[in-house]
């Protein structure tokens, strides 16, 4: 049995829409003048069916671009217990950006904006073999953050679907190469997409770590402003204090004049290093046979 999808069944453009005025950006009035999303809630979005189709190809590509990186596709639950969080310190450093709820017994959870908790926490149940190493885990899923301001769409919004990818090795070293490989399969991904992109050292902000990279594609409504050196390659987030971005450039001669881009942040790869895993006690067994 064959099924086709006719364009003419689709649904009509909306004619009158409340909330669509000359001051949206121009992907958002689109996407809402022709019927393909829809928000009944500042920040939150219904989806049409062409959004959902098109989301779903793009789920595709990035489950291939995983595949080839060696990573594993799971699902980790929205709710995320207020005791994982508080072991992290992120259930009061996050506070303004959670969404909290109460169970019928007073039991607190978060809607979880990232789940570096909730993966982490996870590893260190499997008690893995140093065979088993690197680990690298992902999911595609709503996520959750109370916005104070949502803006431009499906750009900022309160609810949003995002890829997250998790990766576990034994050492530096070996976290090093993997982060490397991670920020080259990401690369490749938007170069597939046709986007062009550029990767800025950012401030790693309440995720923490060691490293942190964005990927920016440049937009007239970015919020993001990217200092980019106009000799060397040097590229970083201007939230990050002048100094330390200066000492990212290792070239004495380079004069440090920068010119600023608006970008989209559209991807974000952080080197953690123990930041989870130790206050989770998540270990492996070396070859000798301690963790």
């Amino acid at each position: 049995m064959s099924v086709f999808t006719f364009l003419s069944r689709s649904l009509p453009p909306l004619i009158n829409i409340p909330g669509v005025t000359s001051t949206l950006c121009i992907s958002q009035k689109l996407l809402r003048l022709y019927g393909l999303i829809f928000s009944d809630s500042t920040g939150v979005y219904a989806f049409g069916p062409e959004v959902l189709r098109s989301l779903r190809k793009l789920e595709s590509l990035v489950d291939n671009n995983m595949l080839q990186l060696g990573a594993q596709r799971v699902l980790l639950p929205t709710l995320g217990p207020r005791h994982i969080w508080e072991k992290s310190g992120r259930w009061s450093t996050m506070q303004s950006s959670l969404f909290r709820v109460k169970d019928r017994l007073s039991h607190e959870y978060c809607l979880q904006p990232t789940h570096e908790e909730c993966i982490t926490n996870f590893i260190a149940c499997l008690n893995l073999s140093y065979k088993s190493l690197p680990v690298l885990m992902y999911q595609i899923t709503s996520k959750f953050r109370d916005e104070p301001h949502p803006k431009h769409g499906l750009v900022r919004g309160r609810e949003f679907v995002m890829q997250d990818l998790y990766t576990f090795d034994a050492s530096v070293e070996t976290a090093e190469e993997t982060y490397r490989r991670v920020k080259t399969a990401y690369s490749d991904l938007l170069v597939n997409l046709g986007l062009p992109y550029l990767v800025a050292s950012a401030d790693p902000g309440n995720v923490g770590g060691l490293i942190s990279e964005e990927f920016h594609v440049q937009a007239d409504v970015g919020e993001d402003r990217i200092l980019a050196c106009s000799k060397c390659s040097l590229k970083f987030n201007s939230e990050l204090k002048g100094e330390v971005a200066s000492s990212l450039c290792s070239l004495q001669s380079c004069p440090k004049v920068f010119n600023e881009v608006q970008g989209i942040e559209v991807a974000h790869c952080f080197l953690l290093g123990e930041r989870y895993s130790k206050c989770f006690d998540a270990t492996y067994q070396s070859p000798s046979g301690s963790k």
